[in-house]
């Protein structure tokens, strides 16, 4: 005589049963969304790293900015008329303005372009600079410079690269004045 037979109970080997299978399933589940959390936060975290393309602005009015274009939105109604589209640029250099970000009436766009030889540094006071390279030169040093050479001015640039710490970046012309 069983267990089964005197008890009336119908007993079933472990492992079998849908608790099993329940858990096998929310495993897997977790699995897969954590596979997709991780892409996600690779797709949006390595974004961040691309360095983004630079754009050299000239408006209706003569007026040249240099900037990444970050967002475009349709300007408000005005008077009954359907106004158009203005575009967010950052254009860096706190130093120059006291702001870094700018809006433009896309409107007012003569041309754009990016422009190679616009160059984007990091620097510890005033935030970005977007500009060209017109001049490498050591810290406390007097400009010399009378005529722009880029070529010379890139040489200086990966000559000092290994030592750059001690060497600044100057006499600089900014496109966002």
């Amino acid at each position: 005589m069983n267990l089964a037979t005197l008890t009336g109970r119908v007993r079933l080997a472990r492992g079998e049963g849908p608790w099993a299978w329940l858990a096998a399933g929310s495993v897997a589940l977790s699995l897969l969304l954590l596979g997709g959390l991780l892409t996600l936060i690779a797709v949006r975290g390595l974004g961040h790293f691309w360095p983004a393309s630079m754009s050299l602005v000239e408006l209706d009015d003569g007026h040249v900015l240099a900037g990444r274009a970050v967002r475009e939105l349709p300007l408000p109604e005005s008077g009954g008329t359907r106004g158009g589209r203005e575009r967010l640029y950052f254009t860096g250099n706190r130093d120059l303005h006291g702001h870094v970000w700018q809006w433009v009436e896309v409107g007012r766009i003569v041309a754009s372009d990016r422009a190679r030889e616009l160059v984007v540094m990091e620097r510890l006071q005033h935030g970005d600079f977007i500009g060209r390279l017109v001049e490498v030169r050591p810290a406390g040093q007097v400009s010399t410079v009378s005529a722009v050479d880029d070529a010379a001015a890139w040489e200086g640039l990966q000559a000092r690269y290994p030592r750059s710490m001690g060497c600044v970046a100057s006499a600089m012309t900014s496109c966002a004045a």
